[in-house]
Parts: C-alpha cells; structure tokens; sequence
C-alpha cells in the first residue's frame, strides 16, 4: 500500500512539474477539435444556405442553341425529368431600354402531380399568358417604363427588331396577362436594366411562316437521379443526354450551384476537404510533437 502510495506521489509531482506542457498540449488538442468542427459546421450551414438560395431555380442544366428537331427529341428522353424551352423572338426598341421579346412554354414536368415545380414560368398575378398572335404579359412596371397603363386588356405599342437584326417594325398589343410588380427607382435609366415581355407561340409562327423568323430555341431541363446520384454522376447523365440529341458539349450549362446542393458532394470537393482535414491534423500533430520534444530536452538536461 505503501508503495502505491509513493508511485501515486511521484506521478503527481511529475505532473505537476509539467503541467505547462500537459496544458499545451490539452489547449492543441482543444483547438484542433474545434477547428475539425467548424469545418464540418460551416459546410453543413453553407450546404442549407446553397439550398434555400438555389431553390427558386431547381433547374438541373440548360441547352443552347437547339434546334426544334431537338428539342422535339428532348422533349420525349426517357431520361428527362421537366423541360421548359425558351425563345428570344426581338429586341425591344424603346430608347436606351435593354429588353426583348421571349416566348416560354413547358413542355414536360412529370413531378407536376407530386411536387411543386420551379420550372414554370413565374405565376401571373392577374390574366393569362399570351395565346393570340397581338397578346402580351409582363410585369406592371414595364408597361409603365413603355409609356403604357399596366391593366388586363390594355394596349401597348411597341417596336422591336425580330432576331436583333434587320428592319425595326412596330405593332399593337393587348395585355393578357400581368406578373407581380417590381419596385425599381425611377431614377435608375433603363440602360442599367435587363427587361422581359412574353409573346405568343402564335406570333413567332406568323413571323417564321413569313420568312422573317428563325427559331433558336434554349432550353432548361431536370434528369432523374438527383436524389440517388452524386454530382458527378448527374453531370454524366445530364451529358449523355446532350448526346443523344447531338448537342455539342459546349452549349451545354450546368446549375452547378444546385446541383451541389441536393447531390452526394463530388469526388473533387471530397478531395479537397479531405487534404484540408488532413493539413489541419498534421500540424496540430507536430504542434504536440514540439511540446512533448521541448519537454523530453528539458528532463534530459536535468
């Protein structure tokens, strides 16, 4: 008993004789703790900021510059999931205003029944979206900005060059349709700003059918997968599908900040948090070397 008693003194005297070192070391490995969590706090935190920013457009890639033979077949791909194909008919002429003319239309979204889709174009406030060849829809405040009364039934005139070239022509519309409102200074000239009007499938068809139009459609799409797939796996569907139409790797954009999102994180970005991990446990591990090493020189010289 005795002797345990002595041993139990020993220790406790050599502890407290280092206990500069024994509290540096308990400091590192504290502070080595809490920066591997923060890492892992911020990522999750980041990771649920991404996902409320990037809700609104859950669209998985776009395709530019297709053809409507290929959208026709896009349209149909076993593999997509929504589509939604936009076309840029003319741009506004009205001053030093930047605006076009677009025409959208949804063709496919088979989540319609079980979800909510953010690949709609923006719900109206009040109207409908253009059908007849002279309707229109935007929001109040570029009717007015146009010098128009932003009311269902209004008209507005307004001249435009179809393709951005050629000659400008000018033509009446009726309002079908009104978005929500904007609250944009007055002040703020209309060269700073990016202006939209939806038309009709029916005017692109007149103008086409005339010889005046070129269709050029893009396109926004969802593949399935995205619950099951990781982000790299995603990327070679959405991919493989360009493809399959005949659409060169270079028209096509990916939503990689959705994607990041609601997929399993790539093999890149797992990589680097991996290296960053293991940079932050090296140097905290020779920090601890250090302190024990400057401990042993010490007892050694006594």
């Amino acid at each position: 008993m005795r002797k345990t008693d002595t041993v139990f003194h020993l220790a406790w005297q050599r502890l407290r004789y280092n206990k500069s070192r024994t509290l540096l070391t308990g400091i590192a490995i504290l502070l080595t703790t809490m920066l591997l969590t923060a890492i892992g706090t911020v990522g999750v935190a980041s990771f649920d900021m991404n996902r409320q920013i990037y809700s609104l457009s859950d669209y998985h890639a776009s395709f530019n510059g297709l053809t409507p033979k290929q959208v026709q077949t896009l349209s149909s791909h076993i593999r997509v999931e929504a589509l939604q194909t936009s076309e840029t008919f003319a741009d506004i002429k009205n001053g030093k205003m930047n605006g076009v003319l677009t025409f959208t239309n949804v063709l496919r979204d088979d989540r319609a029944e079980t979800a909510d889709s953010n690949t709609h174009a923006l719900t109206l406030e009040e109207g409908h979206y253009p059908e007849a060849e002279n309707e229109i829809c935007s929001s109040p405040v570029f009717f007015r900005r146009v010098g128009a009364n932003p009311v269902v039934g209004g008209k507005v005139t307004l001249s435009f060059r179809v393709n951005g070239k050629g000659e400008i022509q000018t033509k009446d519309f009726i309002i079908s349709g009104l978005m929500p409102d904007m609250e944009i200074d007055e002040g703020i000239d209309d060269s700073r700003l990016m202006w939209a009007a939806f038309v009709s499938k029916a005017l692109l068809q007149a103008y086409e059918d005339a010889g005046f139009y070129a269709a050029e459609p893009n396109a926004t799409l969802r593949v399935y997968g995205e619950e099951e797939l990781t982000f790299d796996e995603m990327e070679d569907r959405i991919l493989s599908v360009a493809a399959d139409i005949g659409l060169e790797e270079s028209h096509v954009n990916l939503n990689k900040e959705y994607l990041s999102t609601v997929t399993d994180p790539g093999t890149e970005i797992i990589a680097i948090v991996t290296v960053i991990c293991l940079i932050i446990i090296l140097f905290s591990a020779l920090v601890i070397y250090s302190i024990y090493y400057v401990g042993v020189i010490t007892d050694v010289q006594e």
